[in-house]
């Protein structure tokens, strides 16, 4: 039997554009949602219905960071230094951490 209809059967809805899926991917990575709630939130806000396997090629395109892959050293130590400037007094150093596992106060 031939398939006019070219769906096999499933629907997967139309795929947002490349700057609106990738915005969204981003922003569930900042959320840290795991894997169950990204699908459900794409095909909630997008109509798009998608599995694991498509989701994980759409996160390799989009450079999406994971926990398992960080951002790129530059990155990171930019936003380091940056916070370091916020902190004129040295309190949220090494010390100020050991400090507070240890319950001390300053």
């Amino acid at each position: 039997m031939v398939n006019t209809a070219g769906t096999n059967g499933t629907d997967n809805g139309e795929r947002p554009s490349d700057d609106v899926l990738k915005e969204s991917l981003m922003r569930y990575a900042r959320l840290q949602l795991k894997v169950p709630a990204r699908l459900a939130n794409l095909a909630s806000e997008h109509n798009y219905r998608i599995g694991k396997t498509n989701l994980n090629n759409l996160n390799k395109e989009f450079n999406i960071p994971t926990t398992h892959k960080p951002p790129p050293l530059p990155v990171v130590t930019t936003l380091v230094c940056a916070k370091l400037e916020n902190d004129l007094a040295q309190g949220n150093g090494p010390e100020a951490w050991i400090r507070a596992g240890r319950g001390e106060r300053e």
